[in-house]
């Protein structure tokens, strides 16, 4: 039964090495790989967040031109209270292990991986760019919006 996820019958993968490989660099492919590991379809991921299947669908499949959409700060945070045991600091930069490493043998474990000022300053950098990515996504919507507006 060591095999079991704590919570529910899903079968946790002998070998985590496929979804912690260099396919997975991008956090579109991070979320594929939580999908993956829960044994998920997108659609059933959409209902445990409580997000559109149509927003999983454009971030990791893409849209029909290619391209995909980078998730929001409240998605994220959907899929970080449903999958407790998903380690923040892998989702938003890859950095890590899919799942949290809980060493309670240790007598001076600290919990809060972003204590090291390296670790942070990855952290705050990935955040920015990822900032930078949503306020483009933002502007682009705007501009549909706005096109679709002047159309009627």
């Amino acid at each position: 039964m060591d095999d079991l996820v704590s919570f529910g019958a899903i079968l946790k993968p002998k070998h985590l090495s496929n979804m912690l490989s260099k396919e997975n660099h991008t956090i579109n492919d991070r979320i594929q790989a939580i999908i993956d590991y829960y044994k998920l379809n997108k659609n059933s991921f959409s209902k445990r967040i409580n997000v559109n299947s149509s927003v999983i669908h454009h971030i990791v499949t893409g849209k029909k031109n290619g391209s995909k959409n980078k998730p929001s700060f409240d998605l994220l945070e959907k899929i970080l209270i449903e999958f407790e045991n998903i380690d923040a600091n892998w989702l938003v930069t890859g950095k890590g292990n899919i799942l949290k490493e809980n060493n309670f043998e240790e007598e001076n474990t600290n919990l809060n991986p972003f204590t090291i000022e390296d670790d942070k300053d990855k952290y705050i950098e990935a955040l920015k760019v990822m900032i930078q990515d949503l306020q483009a996504d933002k502007e682009e919507l705007y501009n549909l919006l706005q096109n679709a507006i002047k159309r009627r």
